[in-house]
């Protein structure tokens, strides 16, 4: 009735809420802030609680967790956090954790102690825990027809509850259909070399030189991980090449010359990717597109010839304005602060291609560093 409560209660409220040991609800921005540890943002300043602290919590509306008892699978007992997923006289609860499997637990018509499954004994508890019903063999569909996941649990509880209740509804809790918006600061650097194809420099590789780039994001956080997201970078970028012979007709003096090109952009990239694993630090990887919009591009050429041979010469290079384009491929480690933010540090290696004007092109290849701080 607790958990029931505490969900309906979540929905009118904004996301966050905690409940304290003495009664009191709370809400506010709550994240994760380590192992055990919640941190809450109101108004009146950052509060942190830990999991022992609390009789319920929200992260979001759509999950809350309740404390109860449970009966561990090692016979023990212990207080867990969880939330429903089949309502009726037998239900099924699962519970935030950094495991590979999922938390899952099992609540029975008569006892309001909630009974851990895991991979070893879940059809054993199933058969022990859920009293008969004409028709139904908990222990046929446990056995033969389910594997151990909250999917296929939450089918075999359900289909108990109405064997049990036929008249009622099937009260399984609807997925999470919905996603999380984050936004932030992005700012990193990259060390790219650019390969140019123009009139007097064909076929030419630049040297490694390091540029920077600083702007927003914002990203849909989607069940198991998966994640969408924007970048809306300023992208500043230099390269130079040569030098270069240059042919002067005669053996009396040798020229060379070098291009100096440096180049500003606004760069959208439109990223796909996943973060792995629920605890304070966690590993993602993303990749996706970029497009480019250059909005100033400059260059000085110089011509340069050793003793006896012209002075040298300076002079402006131009280009006509383009759209650039390109892949890109990354991953890194997220962790939550203290703060309810989130920090992530990503390497990342970038392809992009430009048509500076009808007689040049350039392609760039990159590896960069990049932090982000959601907000």
């Amino acid at each position: 009735m607790l958990a029931g409560g505490t969900l309906a209660h979540a929905q009118t409220r904004p996301p966050g809420f905690v409940v304290t040991a003495a009664g009191d609800t709370l809400r506010g921005t709550l994240r994760p802030a380590g192992a055990g540890t919640l941190s809450l943002r109101r108004p009146e300043g950052l509060s942190t609680y830990t999991t022992a602290d609390l009789r319920a919590f929200a992260l979001e509306p759509e999950e809350a967790y309740t404390r109860y008892q449970v009966r561990l699978a090692d016979g023990t007992e212990a207080a867990r956090f969880a939330r429903p997923l089949v309502l009726g006289p037998a239900r099924l609860l699962t519970g935030p954790t950094t495991e590979p499997t999922p938390a899952l637990y099992l609540q029975s018509r008569g006892p309001t102690q909630l009974h851990e499954l895991t991979p070893a004994n879940w059809q054993l508890v199933l058969t022990q825990q859920l009293p008969l019903c004409p028709g139904f063999s908990v222990s046929a569909q446990a056995t033969t027809s389910f594997e151990f996941s909250p999917r296929s649990l939450k089918a075999v509880v359900a289909r108990y509850n109405k064997c049990v209740q036929p008249q009622q509804p099937a009260g399984v809790v609807p997925d999470k259909a919905s996603g999380k918006f984050t936004f932030g600061l992005v700012a990193g650097a990259e060390a790219a070399t650019f390969h140019y194809d123009a009139q007097s420099f064909q076929g030419i590789t630049s040297s490694r030189r390091v540029g920077y780039q600083a702007g927003v994001f914002s990203a849909l956080e989607l069940p198991k991980g998966l994640m969408l997201r924007a970048e809306l970078l300023l992208q500043q970028q230099q390269a130079t090449f040569g030098p270069q012979p240059e042919f002067t007709g005669t053996a009396l003096y040798s020229g060379s010359r070098i291009r100096e090109l440096s180049f500003t952009s606004a760069k959208l990239n439109a990223l796909i990717g996943i973060t792995l694993g629920k605890s304070q630090t966690r590993p993602f990887v993303n990749g996706g597109l970029s497009m480019a919009a250059y909005l100033r591009k400059q260059g000085t050429e110089t011509l340069q010839y050793s003793a006896g041979g012209p002075p040298m010469q300076v002079s402006n290079v131009g280009f006509d304005s383009r759209i650039g384009a390109g892949g890109l491929v990354g991953g890194g480690l997220e962790h939550s602060l203290a703060s309810g933010r989130t920090l992530a540090a990503e390497i990342r290696y970038s392809y992009s291609y430009v048509d500076l004007s009808q007689s040049a092109n350039l392609l760039s290849q990159s590896w960069g560093l990049l932090m982000r701080l959601s907000l």
